[in-house]
């Protein structure tokens, strides 16, 4: 009963001494070693205990892209939706990072969406699948462009 009630004492304190330690949720303008940061595309990088933002041009190491469709065979017609992910190379999401999606097939290739991450590195779009011949493969290739060169990552579905 002696331990439920310290438990219950502590984590209050603990809680706000996390708090003001550890959470950063504006946009820092300056590095660690207090230089002044340009202003620009920037970079959400999430950690379990604290976000911290920085330049996506800062960013360490080349990000990872990761993408999947909803619907692996679909009909013409019919939406698709495509998720991407862009993380860092620990698996931290990062943010604000603008993502190309081209769907290509048997005689198109087709931009369809343009749109920047969220705070975890989540992008989603939804489009019209083109009318192609049943059975005919669909790539979808979202690409993110770090340091001038792009990054990109895969997908596919059918179509029926």
């Amino acid at each position: 009963m002696k331990s439920i009630l310290i438990v219950l004492l502590i984590l209050p304190v603990a809680l706000s001494v996390l708090f003001a330690c550890g959470f950063d949720l504006q946009a820092e303008q300056k590095t660690e070693k207090g230089e002044e940061v340009a202003l620009g595309t920037q970079a959400t990088v999430i950690e379990p205990t604290k976000t911290k933002t920085v330049v996506a041009a800062a960013i360490a190491s080349k990000p990872v892209v990761s993408t999947h469709v909803k619907h692996s065979i679909i009909g013409p017609g019919d939406k698709q939706t495509v998720y991407v992910h862009v993380t860092d190379q620990e698996g931290r999401g990062l943010a604000n990072m603008v993502v190309n999606l081209t769907v290509q097939g048997t005689g198109i290739s087709q931009k369809v969406c343009v749109q920047s991450t969220d705070a975890l590195g989540h992008s989603t779009c939804t489009f019209v699948v083109p009318n192609l011949a049943a059975g005919s493969p669909v790539f979808v290739d979202a690409s993110v462009t770090w340091q001038g060169q792009q990054i990109k990552a895969r997908t596919s579905y059918i179509t029926w």
